[in-house]
């Protein structure tokens, strides 16, 4: 039971790193667009608008929320930058717009420069791809892919951690006797 739920949260945590990679070569790829154009992209979902945008080597996410329902679906747009858009490369910042009146906008919205999105996103990606080298290292060594044990003397069971290993396609012992000659 302890090693199925071990498999299934590898599985749960290369989900996750795959997600976080894509956010983050997305983040790569807008960066420079950021820096000589305003690019957003928003949905709609009737009253309340989800906008992301990316301006002067920031990333923003923002939230509108409308008095009055508008046409549900998926927009985007590019603009020329403004006059006062330039940031420097620690800008990190908030926004919130309460209705004065009745028939405004309500707004919120969060920002961050584009390194700080790639920084982020970029580590499971990158504690996946170690992870995951270390462990297929481990098992064409012949050792437990847990703790690194070596497993030629009891291939049946890790005695140091106690997990049932997966055997290899092609073992070290085979490999060596393949090597040789003496599997004929």
């Amino acid at each position: 039971m302890r090693q199925h739920l071990a498999h299934v949260g590898w599985h749960l945590f290369t989900a996750a790193a795959v997600v976080s990679l894509v956010i983050c070569v997305a983040a790569l790829v807008i960066w420079p667009v950021g820096h000589w154009r305003r690019l957003y992209f928003k949905y709609c979902f009737g009253v309340t608008q989800i906008e992301i945008q990316t301006e002067a080597g920031t990333l923003a996410v923002g939230r509108y929320e409308f008095p009055r329902a508008v046409p549900r679906g998926w927009g985007g747009a590019t603009r020329d930058l403004d006059a006062d858009s330039p940031s420097g490369p620690f800008d990190f910042g908030r926004l919130h717009k309460d209705r004065l009146r009745p028939d405004d906008n309500l707004y919120d919205c969060v920002w961050c420069p584009h390194w700080f999105v790639v920084a982020l996103f970029g580590v499971m990606p990158t504690v996946w791809f170690v992870r995951f080298r270390r462990r297929r290292v481990r098992l064409l060594k012949g050792r437990c892919i847990g703790c690194g044990y070596d497993l030629r003397a009891t291939p049946g069971r890790c005695p140091e951690c106690g997990t049932i290993p997966r055997l290899p396609r092609n073992p070290p012992m085979q490999r060596t006797a393949a090597g040789t000659g003496a599997l004929k």
